[in-house]
């Protein structure tokens, strides 16, 4: 009996502790939502949305918790799209379903990149990969773009998805700067992987799976002094030099190459620009060029690629042709595509004549 009292006074102090906590845990919670409009402001992760550029929705897009965003398969546009987008079963734009491996006889060539792959701005049938295929006899051309990928995001998905479809060449259609410029960024439209080199020159990725408020445990949804204690974000480090981001892109091509080799599968990559920077290039003094030109000798110094500049072709087309070639939101149009199409038909024939082979009839792209 002579414990009693001691065993009173540690159970007050327990509860005692226990309201004093809860008290300040109420007054942290508190405290945090008037500091923030929501959740997502601590933890960093944003509630799915559709994306948008410049009046255009992107209703295409849905959330791939690896990719960031992929398309939405079996998708066909409607009215509120100013152009035609179909997007088969397989998340690719076509208007048609692919075999999981090219009849005999057929070869099979996927091509990789951001808008310009997928042919923003254009319909189904003006897009690269349609011209291509109209170019090249016996050739299936497997629309793999998405808008705003970067590099990294690319090479991803080729190796989640494309090489599953038994391609025997890959054709990566590289915007640049920009697709390299997004490698190392956390978000661009949506949130996605985070590419970087460690110390000793390897690739890393980081932000995968990629957040999604939607997908957080339920503490984190709701409760902010959670979200504050073990939700927020790692503070990441912002990559400003070119130097820097071209360390990340050579280590992505080396990946690029490797995965390619080890499959037997030929690469070829095709740095493209929009009619932005080549308007860039008259007005800024030269500086958007010297950048232009700095990241192309970067390219062409990798002896494992095979390179095909298409940059100096689109500069010539443009300053020939002019508005003609350019889209409202600076995007190529049609017969640029189809332009385009017809330099990588030609290329692929030069380095591969058993393999591919360019039709004898085929329309002029910029005939009147």
């Amino acid at each position: 009996m002579s414990d009693l009292p001691t065993a009173k006074k540690l159970a007050f102090a327990a509860v005692a502790t226990s309201l004093a906590l809860g008290f300040v845990a109420a007054a942290a919670e508190t405290w945090l939502r008037v500091q923030h409009d929501a959740i997502e402001e601590i933890t960093g992760v944003t509630s799915w949305e559709v994306g948008e550029w410049e009046g255009l929705t992107y209703h295409w897009d849905a959330y791939h918790p690896v990719l960031g965003w992929t398309n939405v398969p079996g998708y066909r546009s409607d009215r509120s799209v100013p152009f035609r987008v179909t997007i088969n079963e397989q998340g690719l734009r076509s208007v048609r379903e692919f075999a999981p491996a090219p009849p005999a006889g057929t070869s099979r060539v996927i091509l990789l990149g951001d808008s310009c792959a997928f042919g923003e701005e254009v319909n189904d049938g003006q897009t690269v990969a349609a011209h291509l295929g109209r170019r090249l006899a016996n050739t299936e051309i497997l629309n793999f773009g998405v808008h705003g990928y970067g590099l990294g995001q690319m090479v991803l998905r080729l190796e989640e998805e494309g090489f599953a479809m038994a391609p025997d060449h890959v054709v990566v259609l590289l915007l640049v700067p920009g697709d390299l410029d997004r490698d190392v960024r956390a978000e661009f439209t949506h949130p996605k992987p985070v590419f970087g080199v460690d110390d000793a020159g390897a690739l890393t990725i980081e932000n995968v799976p990629v957040p999604e408020a939607s997908r957080q445990s339920w503490l984190l949804r709701t409760s902010y002094v959670a979200a504050w204690l073990f939700g927020r974000p790692r503070i990441t480090k912002e990559v400003e030099r070119v130097s820097d981001v071209l360390k990340v892109s050579h280590a992505l091509l080396a990946r690029l190459a490797r995965a390619c080799d080890e499959r037997g599968v030929a690469l070829t990559v095709a740095p493209i620009v929009t009619a932005g920077p080549l308007m860039l290039m008259k007005e800024d003094g030269g500086e958007t060029r010297k950048l232009l030109d700095l990241i192309r000798s970067s390219l062409k110094s990798r002896e494992e690629l095979d390179v095909l500049d298409l940059i100096p072709f689109l500069g010539a087309l443009h300053d020939e042709h002019g508005g003609r070639l350019v889209a409202p939101k600076l995007h190529w149009t049609g017969p640029a595509n189809c332009a385009i199409a017809e330099r990588i038909a030609g290329h692929l024939a030069d380095r591969a004549p058993d393999a591919f082979r360019a039709r004898e009839k085929t329309p002029d792209c910029l005939g009147d």
